[in-house]
């Protein structure tokens, strides 16, 4: 038996040695760089457009390959680790982010960033949450996405039905859902007004948050909170103009148009849902419909959602300048007219709205003015996710679905759930300091400064805002609210 093992081994060696023996050479000088990213039809354009991009520049050329089957976070981070990693990575939130910089994958670009013009100051102020961790940058936009309600005007328009506002509080929003929702001679409703959306995004815009100023508190148990959360689900049980997950599955066995909520909005058993720019990629397939924007409903002030997919550098890239050339395209100008002219999303660039093709596209006449809206949004009205340096953004999302689904069900009150959320969140905080040697100066200086804060705050006076670490917080201070 040991000697048949034997001659198996040495069969299988051979064997091995031929294949690789017989492997194509890549023997062409022109430097190599990995891009670990989905795959996205666009990224071909993309990865050509960088190509060309480089040698039209001067900087030399470059084959940029993709690999789309290494994205998972901890397939990076284990690649990384063993240096087979790829040279680019794509992150797709802040929480990654952090994730990914806690390993100790990530490159810190900010000294590069300066140098070759691709800096937080070169993309949306409300994104820097998603590209930056304590302060250092780590990645560039690739693109932006914004929590903004996009809604079928072109319905709208041919049933003669009220247009939506750009701006809008909960009472007009509610008005307008129940004047275009439809329901049958036997008071079913056969059109919703608006698809559900996230809810934790609704919270801000009651002045609701999850954490307090330095977000070393949870503070979902908030009256703001619990107001919002309120209004949200009145929308689906009360007033009916928001299908709850038993009427989407309802609706799905009965007409077959199950999946995602474009499929409702586009065959218009729904007006809209809540889906930034690059929804129009969908959206344009159904013939009828003609796209408007508008935010999320507001009580205290509209402060809608932004996230970014990003592009970093890896920390063991074996030419890191060569890689951030690729960070600096994407934040130049034939980079950001590719994102125009795909709407996958905003250009992360700013200045590229002011192109004719994104405020007018010429190849989709009915969108005039749209865009502009969605980058009024992104520019003037958002704030990133709150991602407390004091616990891993995974594990709030984790606790955030469990009880969304037991308020969805009603199995739980709102009260009684903002109560257990706000106290497991608490203590994830407690034990991730406790684990972490390391956090605890941070955080016992962060809850100095909240007890400063909170004298302020029962004081009646301002908080100066470079103390407010939380986005959310930190845009209503700007506003004055």
């Amino acid at each position: 038996m040991k000697i048949l093992v034997v001659i198996c081994a040495v069969i299988l060696i051979g064997l091995t040695v031929l294949a690789v023996g017989t492997l194509p050479e890549r023997r062409s000088e022109v430097p190599l760089l990995w891009w670990t990213t989905d795959n996205n039809p666009a990224r071909g354009a993309q990865i050509k457009g960088f190509e060309e991009w480089m040698v039209r520049k001067g900087y030399g050329p470059v084959d940029l390959e993709l690999d789309s089957n290494n994205r998972g976070t901890m397939k990076i981070i284990i690649q990384s680790v063993s240096g087979v990693g790829s040279e680019l990575v794509d992150v797709y939130d802040g929480g990654r982010l952090r994730e990914l910089v806690a390993a100790g994958v990530l490159m810190d670009v900010t000294d590069l960033a300066r140098e070759y013009g691709f800096s937080p100051d070169k993309t949306y102020a409300s994104v820097r949450e998603e590209i930056t961790v304590d302060g250092r940058q780590y990645t560039f936009p690739c693109n932006v996405a914004i929590g903004v309600l996009t809604i079928n005007r072109g319905l709208l328009e041919r049933e003669n039905l009220p247009l939506p506002k750009f701006d809008w509080t909960w009472d007009e929003f509610l008005k307008w859902c129940l004047a275009v929702r439809k329901v049958d001679a036997n008071g079913r409703v056969i059109r919703y007004a608006m698809m559900p959306f996230w809810l934790p995004a609704f919270w801000r815009t009651n002045a609701g948050t999850i954490f307090n100023e330095t977000m070393t508190r949870c503070t979902l148990d908030s009256p703001q909170v619990i107001e919002a959360t309120r209004f949200y689900y009145d929308l689906m049980f009360k007033h009916k103009v928001m299908p709850t997950r038993v009427a989407i599955d309802a609706m799905a066995a009965e007409s077959g148009f199950g999946g995602a909520g474009v499929q409702w909005v586009g065959n218009e058993l729904a007006v809209g849902l809540n889906m930034g720019r690059y929804g129009l990629i969908q959206l344009r397939r159904f013939k009828n419909f003609k796209p408007d924007a508008a935010m999320l409903p507001h009580k205290v002030m509209p402060i809608n959602f932004v996230v970014s997919r990003s592009a970093g550098i890896t920390a063991g890239a074996s030419n890191p300048r060569l890689a951030g050339r690729f960070l600096q395209y994407l934040a130049g100008e034939s980079y950001n007219r590719l994102i125009i002219n795909d709407s996958d999303g905003m250009p992360p660039s700013p200045k590229a709205v002011k192109d004719p093709e994104f405020l007018n596209p010429s190849a989709h006449p009915g969108e005039q003015h749209v865009h502009e809206k969605y980058h009024r949004v992104a520019a003037k009205y958002s704030a990133s996710w709150e991602y407390s340096r004091f616990v891993n953004p995974m594990a709030i999302l984790r606790i955030f679905r469990y009880y969304i689904t037991g308020l969805e069900s009603r199995a739980l009150s709102i009260e009684d759930a903002m109560r257990r959320m706000t106290d497991e969140i608490n203590r994830e905080i407690r034990h991730a300091v406790e684990r972490d040697v390391k956090l605890q100066p941070a955080y016992k200086k962060a809850c100095d400064l909240q007890k400063k804060i909170d004298q302020l705050k029962k004081e009646g006076k301002p908080v100066p805002i470079e103390w407010i670490s939380n986005p959310v917080l930190r845009r209503l201070r700007e506003a004055g609210k």
